[in-house]
């Protein structure tokens, strides 16, 4: 059941690392205000599709100021349990979240701080009383991550978040050098919820894209690598992987 759940966290994630590869890999000459982002993410017995995107109030990400976030996403996932006669759970996944935070670049540093509210909902096909993630869970989220952007030989990236609804949290590391555009490197990830830890170790690469005008500022992002659990119930060992594109506008 904690396979599918590490792509959960992984959304608000996601979404705020999109505005690393946008602002690295170059923007087009003037402000620049929003960043859109649509991905997959696939774990053993899970799959998660997701959309969203960063707002400036100011309309310049740049600059230091109020921004806002916002993400849903949903998927399937299943697990097995002596918990139901049938042995196994499908599970259908919904999630979204709102956030408004403060963010900027200082000193080739973007620096983000978000709150706000997040909602989950896993509906199981058969009841399963060991499982306390199950319906639907609305919660406080925070936001922190820090990254560097505008360099041209090292990247770094380190992001946390935390939310209430069934007690998500998730962190990660990348880090790596930068060859012309391109971004790769190691990425550590620690995650989990009020029923499972899992931790993930694997590699990333990020690669500036130009597809239409409008949407020059564009990264396109993979990773991979192999998941461990703590979860006793079954196991949630197995490889991950995910696909992402966004766009700085």
């Amino acid at each position: 059941m904690g396979k599918f759940r590490q792509l959960v966290s992984l959304v608000s994630l996601l979404m705020a690392s999109g505005v690393t590869g946008a602002f690295a890999g170059g923007s087009s000459p003037g402000a620049k205000g929003i960043v859109w982002y649509s991905g997959v993410e696939v774990t053993e017995n899970a799959w998660f599709s997701y959309s969203g995107g960063l707002l400036s109030a100011s309309g310049d990400l740049a600059l230091p100021g109020i921004t806002f976030n916002a993400a849903i996403g949903g998927g399937k996932y299943d697990y097995k349990t002596l918990a139901v006669a049938s042995g196994n759970v499908d599970v259908d996944y919904l999630t979204g979240h709102v956030l408004v935070g403060y963010t900027g670049i200082f000193d080739k540093l973007w620096l983000g701080l978000y709150g706000g509210v997040d909602f989950q909902r896993h509906d199981l096909d058969v009841f399963d009383p060991t499982n306390s993630v199950n319906g639907s869970e609305t919660g406080a989220k925070l936001v922190v991550e820090v990254l560097t952007v505008g360099t041209t030989d090292f990247y770094f990236d380190v992001y946390g978040s935390y939310s209430t609804a069934f007690d998500t949290y998730f962190t990660r590391l990348q880090l790596g050098p930068i060859v012309q555009g391109v971004k790769f490197g190691p990425e550590a990830v620690l995650l989990g919820d009020e029923e499972w830890n899992g931790q993930r170790i694997g590699g990333f690469v990020k690669v500036p894209v130009n597809l239409a005008p409008g949407f020059e500022s564009g990264t396109l992002s993979f990773s991979a690598g192999y998941q461990f659990s703590d979860d006793a119930r079954q196991s949630a060992d197995g490889a991950y992987g995910t696909i992402q594109i966004k766009f700085l506008r």
